[in-house]
């Protein structure tokens, strides 16, 4: 995935600075807030930094043992 345009840029640093505060991130949802666990915050934030960056970025499942 690759970010397409300035808006996107633009969203991608408010994203970044949401993550990077010590403060619990939520995504809204019609049933109401539901809270990021902390690894898909970190991630999230990983990919959102390598975004912001203009790199393409691609997630995939590890398989575990």
């Amino acid at each position: 995935m690759l970010p397409t345009n300035d808006e996107d840029s633009t969203q991608l640093v408010a994203l970044k600075k949401a993550l990077a505060t010590h403060h619990a991130v939520e995504l809204s949802t019609p049933d109401g807030p539901v809270p990021l666990p902390s690894s898909v915050r970190s991630v999230l934030a990983d990919v959102v930094d390598v975004l912001a960056r203009g790199q393409a970025v691609t997630v995939a499942p590890e398989k575990r043992s």
